[in-house]
């Protein structure tokens, strides 16, 4: 009788929330004008045959408004539409994502073969159909071709073979790979990888571009423009090709399935948005999204304008705060009629996490920097209350490294492993390992009979690396450890990095996401505390050095996660990875938990929810004015 009555139950709820759209869909009134005057399709006829129905945060919003954007990490809500999706943040659990570019999939073969479905009618903002020609298009023509991409992508490679693509039909797609890669369907809700751009490119436009479609004569102006020869249509391309999901699309009429396209560059850091006409999402009650008609974003690289800007009024929404200045933003919230909101980073753990480079040409270095011990008196020297209360202003949680809050892989020790400030311990720890003789001024004598030295380099990734390193400095010459910082440009600490020749760095740590799971704790990425291990996993053993058993069984460890398409499985592997890193402290962590200033406009509603400050709002589409 139960079974009954609850499917009656549910073929009514889906009776009703079918029959709101009966009557056809809702639009904006800067659309109905259009669509009178002919100038557009019916809404019904914009639309894919099955929009993705979204469920607002607060309320069904009003069309209408501009909104008033500045700085890079807001325009990710805007600019970042993924294959597929899951809220707030993406998941590790494939039972949590849902349908969008791609409405269905299915997971074949063990995890070898992956079977997707795009959303039937969808077009692009210029009203071209989406079909897996984009697909094909993408794989064939941008990553198989060497005058577009040198590189293949590695998350569409498994055990050094490429991805096949198989085109079903104009809507069905198969990926396989010679082995089970059962990570790969998240990745396609996550930062970056999750971008539809990775696997849909808009091919009826960027054919006119591409030398297998277009001849000499067509390639020849746009050539001219860029100042570019025959033999360079590939760097042509490149630059018409938006291959990065936040570069504020390059061109006027570059054809999305985003929200908001561009139709307006009034100047180098001005960049004008406009609803997307053909935006495949509406509201529970039939509204075609996005509410908002209109963004404009400026590009703001000084804090003191962006507060200026923030005080005033001018800005709608704003991440890109300094957390010293949440007095100020509190005492001008009447007059720039905002409300200042303390948001948590989801995506980070430790603001400031230092990792040595263990595979550094110096055997002095690594016969110290290897043994853990010597790793664990570091961590017991950092006094992160300290750091808490004068960097953090006490909002803070002193911690390991150890994913990011909320992570299903984190047991609670791992957070407590060596984090007590303990110099007298890690005095005596220094002193077990043969630290135990010092020099005239004090510091510890390494094997070599010279003062073990370490010399931090970075760059500014975050505002707040620079007096954090000051006092880890401070904290290790305090137990006699020579202790040296730098901060150097960008360009050259990746190059130095790349060279194995770095011997510590900082960095903000990124929590574990799809795309890049676990980069910190196991060396597979550009940022790592082991180059040339990275290289030896990367090339299968042709290159770099092999790695000492410990850091195999990482290797391991995160091929099995990446291979799994079992949840369950895939959290045990996870937290094998970060116990390792618990006992071994391959990085050290200090204060996580960091909240972020957020500015919103009094009448700014369907923001907050679910927000990650990190890497910006999420599901703009739903923003609205009241």
């Amino acid at each position: 009788m139960f079974k009954r009555t609850h499917k009656i139950f549910l073929s009514c709820f889906i009776f009703v929330l079918m029959s709101a759209f009966v009557f056809g869909y809702n639009e904006a009134p800067m659309f109905k004008e259009r669509v009178a005057k002919g100038e557009l399709p019916s809404v019904e006829e914009r639309l894919p045959d099955s929009p993705k129905v979204i469920k607002v945060r607060e309320k069904i919003g009003k069309y209408g408004g501009t909104l008033n954007l500045s700085k890079g990490n807001e325009m990710r809500a805007l600019l970042v539409e993924y294959a597929l999706e899951s809220y707030p943040n993406p998941v590790f659990d494939e039972k949590l994502v849902e349908g969008n570019i791609i409405r269905s999939w299915k997971v074949l073969d063990e995890g070898r073969k992956f079977r997707f479905t795009l959303r039937e009618g969808l077009k692009w903002s210029d009203g071209y159909p989406v079909t897996t020609e984009d697909v094909r298009f993408t794989f064939e023509d941008i990553y198989s071709n060497k005058n577009v991409q040198q590189i293949y992508p590695s998350w569409l490679m498994n055990s050094g073979k490429r991805a096949n693509l198989n085109i079903v039909d104009d809507y069905t797609f198969e990926i396989s790979f010679v082995n089970p890669y059962g990570l790969f369907l998240l990745q396609l809700q996550s930062i970056a990888r999750g971008s539809y751009h990775m696997l849909i490119n808009p091919s009826h436009y960027l054919k006119q571009f591409h030398a297998s479609y277009a001849t000499e004569e067509e390639l020849e102006p746009f050539l001219e423009k860029e100042k570019l020869t025959q033999d360079r249509w590939g760097e042509l391309f490149t630059r018409k090709w938006q291959s990065t999901p936040w570069n504020q699309r390059k061109d006027v009429g570059y054809p999305v399935l985003d929200p908001f396209v561009v139709v307006e560059k009034p100047s180098d850091n001005v960049v004008i948005f406009e609803r997307n006409p053909y935006y495949h999402k509406v509201d529970e009650e039939g509204n075609q999204l996005p509410y908002i008609d209109r963004v404009r974003y400026e590009e703001i690289n000084n804090q003191e304008m962006m507060n200026m800007k923030i005080m005033s009024g001018e800005l709608d929404f704003t991440i890109n705060t300094a957390l010293g200045d949440l007095a100020l933003y509190k005492e001008n919230e009447d007059n720039g009629n905002y409300n200042t909101l303390l948001v948590p980073i989801k995506s980070i753990n430790t603001n400031a996490c230092y990792f040595p480079n263990l595979t550094l040409e110096d055997e002095v270095w690594r016969e110290v920097m290897r043994n853990p011990k010597f790793r664990h008196a570091l961590s017991l020297a950092i006094d992160r209350d300290e750091i808490n209360e004068l960097v953090y202003y006490g909002f803070g949680n002193p911690t390991q490294a150890s994913d990011a809050p909320g992570s299903p892989f984190v047991e609670p020790w791992y957070r407590d492993s060596y984090v007590e400030y303990n110099p007298e311990k890690a005095n005596e720890i220094l002193d077990s390992i043969g630290l135990d003789k010092r020099d005239n001024d004090g510091w510890r004598i390494g094997p070599d009979g010279n003062a073990f030295t370490i010399n931090i380099e970075f760059f500014e990734v975050n505002e707040n690396l620079v007096p954090a390193t000051e006092l880890v400095v401070s904290y290790w010459q305090a137990i006699g450890i020579k202790t040296n910082m730098k901060v150097i440009d960008g360009g050259l600490w990746y190059q130095r990095q790349g060279a194995n020749t770095t011997t510590m760095s900082v960095w903000h740590e990124d929590a574990s996401r799809p795309g890049s799971p676990f980069f910190f704790y196991v060396p597979y990425e550009n940022i790592n505390w082991g180059p040339d291990w990275r290289a030896w996993f990367n090339s299968e053993g042709t290159e770099g050095e092999e790695p000492p058993l410990e850091v195999k069984k990482l290797f391991k460890l995160y091929e099995d996660f990446l291979a799994t398409i079992s949840n369950e499985e895939r959290i045990e592997l996870g937290k094998e990875i970060l116990k390792s890193q618990a006992e071994n402290l391959w990085v050290i962590g200090t204060v996580n938990n960091i909240p972020i200033p957020v500015i919103v406009k009094k009448n700014l509603k369907n923001v907050v929810g679910g927000m990650d400050p990190q890497w910006g709002p999420s599901m703009a589409e739903q923003y609205y004015f009241e």
